[in-house]
């Protein structure tokens, strides 16, 4: 059960241009659809997608601290840290977001008789929520290095 909240949040915050639209349909793959359906309409709307394409956005997750909710197993508390370097007008910026997420779990319908399956990463569980908490962030200009010889 962990796994599929590790690789999920994984797929979100560690952004590498390359490989975004992937780690956004795994991603989305991960969820519940009716769910995935709303947050891809979210991501849309907010033009999160577009901001991190346009701002040449690329991040480096690392989670740091996981726990189940009190009495609530299906719910998965993860405390992170992303480093983010992007572009925005013309200059270089690093930033560091310590972030909370809650994320709520949810059995995933069998098929053929068994809950283990591709579309859930084997582990029988689908991501039916994720709540943000942004708790704190830092900005830094990034120095253009030149050499000189």
């Amino acid at each position: 059960m962990d796994y599929v909240v590790k690789a999920y949040l994984d797929y979100l915050y560690r952004v590498d241009q390359r490989s975004r639209s992937k780690d956004i349909e795994a991603a989305l793959r991960l969820m519940v659809p009716g769910q995935a359906k709303k947050f891809a309409q979210y991501l849309t709307e907010q033009k999160i997608l577009q901001t991190q394409r346009e701002q040449q956005w690329n991040a480096i997750w690392k989670p740091e601290y996981l726990e189940h909710a009190p009495g609530k197993p299906l719910t998965v508390k993860v405390y992170g840290t992303q480093e983010i370097d992007m572009v925005v007008k013309n200059e270089s910026k690093h930033l560091t977001k310590h972030i909370l997420l809650t994320v709520d779990l949810l059995p995933d319908a069998p098929e053929d008789g068994t809950f283990r399956l591709d579309r859930n990463l084997r582990s029988g569980f689908r991501i039916n929520a994720i709540d943000y908490k942004e708790l704190s962030s830092n900005e830094a200009e990034t120095p253009v290095t030149s050499t000189q010889g």
